[in-house]
C-alpha cells in the first residue's frame, strides 16, 4: 500500500511540475527571439515524422539560432538502442538541421550523435508497436543502461532527458502489430498511456514528456477526425507531422503557440484548421494522459455513421442546421446525389449500387450569408462477407473446408456469383477452377481440399448485381493434408569439410551411381542415380506415417511394373510389397519419363518406404531414379 502511495505522489507532482519543466527546459529563454534551440531526437520513422517541420515552426515562433538532429533507424526498439549504444556500433544514420534542411550522414554510433553538439533536448521513444507494452520499457536494463548513457555522454551538463510518447494507429490501420491492441486505436492510446505512466513518470531520469500521441489523439475528436497518418500509422506529410512539430515546441518550451501561422502546406493544412491544431496541442501538454474532447467537432451526416456499412440501404440524412439554408449539395465520391435549396428526409443509396471499397459522402450547405458549411465522411462497402471457420495459423486448412458467406445487400441484387480456386505455383497464378456458378450468393459450400495438391490457393470470388457493379475479390489460403519428405537426388559435394552427402534416403544398397550428364535426355534432370551393374538395387527413405509416394524414373520401356518393385515395412524387418501406378508423363529420344505413385493404407502404420530397381529385367537394362516424395498426414 505503501509503495502505491508514493507512485500516486510521484505521477501528481510530475503533472503538476511538467508545463513548467517545459518552460524552462534545458535553460531555454522564455522570449524566443533570444534563445536557441537545439534539439537531438534518438528513434525511428516516428521520430523522423515528429521533427520533420520543427526547424520552420521555431523560426516561426522567433528563435533565432536553431540545431536540430536525429539518431534515426527504421522500426528501432528500446532493446536495439541499448545494443547499439552499449557495443558502440555504427548502426544510425545521422541527420542534422541547421537552416531549414536536413542532411545525413551513415554509419554514426549514438556516441556521435550525443557529442556532436551541446544538446538542451535529448528524447528517446519505444517503437510504436511496443509503445503499449509495459514489459518492454522493463526489460532488464535496457532503460536505465540507455538514460545513464545519455546523461554520462552528453556535453551539456543542463541538457534534459525528455521521453517523445507516440501515438496510436489509425482506426482501420493494417499495420501487423496493430491486433496487439484489438484493432481498436483508443485501446492502444490507453496502453500508451498506462505504460509512460507505469515506467517513464516515475523514472527521475527524464525531465518531461513529449505528448504527441495525445495531441493527435485530441484532434482526432474534432470535425478533422481521423485523418492523420499516410498509411495508417506514420504521420501524413504536412497535417501530422506539422500537429507532431507543434507539439514538441510547446512540449518542450512552454511558449505561447497563437500566433503561430507557417504551415508546410495551406491545401492540406488550412487556416480554418489552425484553432483545432493549438487547441489540441495546448490541451495535450497540460493534461497529457487523458483525451481532451475538441470544441469543433461539428457534424452534419445525422445518417449514415462513418465507416462500415451494414445494411443493403444507405440512408443520408443532414442535420437541420440552427440557420437558414440557402443551398444543399450532397455527392458521393464527387458524383452528385443531390441539389436543391432544402433538406430531403427520403434521400437513400442502394448499397448493392457502389463497388465493395472505400467511397466518400460529402455534404455542403450554403448559408443565406454565402458561408458555406461543409462535412466529408468515409464509408467501407461490402456486399458480402467470406468466412472460413476451419481456417488456422497461416490460413491453414485440411480435408473439408467450408466457406460461409453472409449477405449484405439484398440476395436478388445478385446478377452472377462465381467461386473459384486459383493455385499458386512459383508464386504465379495458375489455372483457376470452377467451385460455383450460379445467380445467387450461396450461404455455405464444402470443398475437399484432398482433391487438390497441397499448396497456395486463391479463393476467388467474383460478383456481377443487378445496378452492373462489378468485384473480384481473393482470399489466399493454403492447403496441408499432408506433411512431405521430397528427395532430388542430389550428387554429393566435396569441400574443405570433406564429402557430403546430399541424397535423403537413409538406406541404399551398395551398387548405385549418380548421373549428371546430358540432362536433355532426362527431360531437364540433371541429378539423377543408376544402377551400376545388373544386380538388383534398392533405395530406402523414411519418415512415420506414410500414406502416399511418388517417384519419378527414367526407363526405355513403359512396363514399369516388371522391373521395379516398392515395399514398405513399419520395422525395417518385415517388408510389404505396396502395389502403384504408373503415369507415362513424357516420351523423347527413346526414353520414357514415369511417374510411379502408391498409397499407404491407413490401417497400415508405415515409416520405410523402399524402392527396388531390377535393371536386368528392364528394357535395355536401363532404369533411373530422378525424385523421391513422400507424404505423411499432418496430425491436429
Amino acid at each position: 500500500m505503501m509503495v502505491n502511495k508514493c507512485k500516486l505522489v510521484i505521477v501528481l507532482l510530475y503533472l503538476l511540475v511538467l508545463p513548467l519543466c517545459a518552460a524552462y527546459a534545458g535553460g531555454i529563454s522564455t522570449d524566443p527571439a533570444a534563445s536557441e534551440l537545439k534539439v537531438l531526437a534518438i528513434g525511428n520513422s516516428f521520430s523522423d515524422d515528429a521533427m520533420q517541420h520543427v526547424y520552420q515552426i521555431a523560426a516561426d515562433a522567433g528563435v533565432k539560432r536553431i540545431v536540430l538532429g536525429k539518431l534515426s533507424i527504421g522500426g528501432c526498439t528500446l532493446a536495439r538502442h541499448y545494443n547499439f549504444a552499449k557495443e558502440n556500433l555504427a548502426e544510425y544514420t545521422y541527420y542534422k538541421n541547421t537552416n531549414g534542411v536536413w542532411t545525413s550522414q551513415p554509419n554514426k554510433t549514438m556516441l556521435y550523435g550525443l557529442q556532436d553538439e551541446d544538446w538542451d533536448i535529448i528524447t528517446i521513444q519505444q517503437v510504436s508497436s511496443l509503445s503499449g507494452v509495459v514489459s518492454s520499457y522493463l526489460e532488464e536494463d535496457v532503460l536505465p543502461f540507455l538514460t545513464q548513457y545519455i546523461h554520462e555522454n552528453k556535453t551539456k551538463r543542463d541538457a534534459k532527458l525528455v521521453w517523445h510518447m507516440t501515438w496510436a494507429y489509425q482506426h482501420d490501420s493494417t499495420h501487423d502489430a496493430f491486433p496487439r491492441y484489438n484493432r481498436n486505436q483508443l485501446d492502444m492510446y490507453n496502453a500508451i498511456i498506462q505504460a509512460v505512466q507505469e515506467a517513464i513518470v516515475p523514472n527521475e531520469s527524464f525531465a518531461f514528456i513529449i505528448p504527441t500521441g495525445t495531441a493527435l489523439q485530441n484532434l482526432r475528436t474534432s470535425y478533422i477526425g481521423d485523418t492523420l497518418t499516410r498509411d495508417g500509422f506514420h504521420l501524413s506529410y504536412n497535417l501530422g507531422r506539422y500537429v507532431a512539430g507543434v507539439t514538441w515546441l510547446h512540449a518542450i518550451t512552454g511558449w505561447p503557440i497563437d500566433d503561430l501561422s507557417w504551415v508546410p502546406n495551406a491545401a492540406e493544412v488550412p487556416d480554418h484548421y489552425l484553432p483545432l491544431i493549438k487547441e489540441a496541442v495546448k490541451a495535450a501538454v497540460a493534461q497529457p494522459f487523458e483525451i481532451t474532447p475538441s470544441s469543433y467537432p461539428t457534424r452534419w451526416f445525422a445518417a449514415p455513421l462513418p465507416g462500415l456499412v451494414e445494411s443493403p440501404i444507405i440512408p443520408v440524412n443532414i442535420k437541420t442546421p440552427a440557420f437558414a439554408v440557402r443551398r444543399v449539395a450532397i455527392a458521393m465520391d464527387g458524383q452528385p446525389l443531390y441539389e436543391g435549396a432544402a433538406l430531403l428526409a427520403d434521400l437513400v443509396v442502394k448499397t448493392a449500387a457502389l463497388t465493395p471499397g472505400k467511397h466518400s459522402l460529402s455534404v455542403a450547405i450554403t448559408d443565406t450569408t454565402g458561408k458555406t458549411h461543409s462535412e466529408t465522411i468515409e464509408l467501407m462497402i461490402e456486399h458480402y462477407r467470406l468466412a472460413i471457420p476451419d481456417v488456422t495459423r497461416g490460413n491453414r486448412v485440411k480435408g473439408t473446408v467450408t466457406l460461409d458467406f453472409t449477405s449484405v445487400i439484398e440476395p436478388e441484387e445478385y446478377r452472377s456469383v462465381a467461386v473459384e480456386l486459383v493455385p499458386l505455383i512459383e508464386g504465379e497464378r495458375g489455372q483457376a477452377q470452377s467451385v460455383y456458378a450460379g445467380t445467387v450468393l450461396p450461404q455455405s459450400l464444402k470443398v475437399d481440399t484432398l482433391a487438390f495438391a497441397d499448396g497456395a490457393y486463391d479463393i476467388d470470388v467474383i460478383t456481377t448485381t443487378t445496378f452492373e457493379t462489378h468485384h473480384h475479390a481473393q482470399t489466399r489460403i493454403v492447403f496441408r493434408n499432408f506433411n512431405k519428405i521430397e528427395d532430388m537426388i542430389l550428387p554429393p559435394v566435396t569441400s574443405w569439410f570433406g564429402t557430403n552427402d546430399r541424397i535423403l534416403a537413409v538406406d541404399r544398397s551398395s551398387g548405385w551411381q549418380f548421373a549428371t550428364e546430358t540432362p536433355a535426355l532426362y527431360f531437364g534432370d540433371a541429378d539423377r542415380i543408376k544402377p551400376s551393374s545388373l544386380d538388383n538395387e534398392y533405395l530406402t527413405w523414411e519418415m512415420a506415417d506414410v500414406s502416399r509416394y511418388e517417384f519419378t524414373v527414367y526407363v526405355k520401356s513403359a512396363d514399369v511394373e516388371t522391373f521395379v518393385d516398392v515395399l514398405v515395412s513399419a520395422d525395417g524387418v518385415t517388408w510389404t510389397k505396396s502395389p502403384y501406378t504408373v503415369r507415362i508423363q513424357d516420351e523423347a529420344n527413346g526414353w520414357i519419363k514415369a511417374l510411379i505413385r502408391g498409397e499407404v493404407p491407413a490401417a497400415m502404420s508405415i515409416k520405410l518406404v523402399r524402392l527396388v530397381a531390377q535393371p536386368a529385367r528392364a528394357s535395355g537394362n536401363a532404369i533411373e531414379i530422378g525424385h523421391a516424395v513422400l507424404y505423411a498426414p499432418v496430425q491436429e
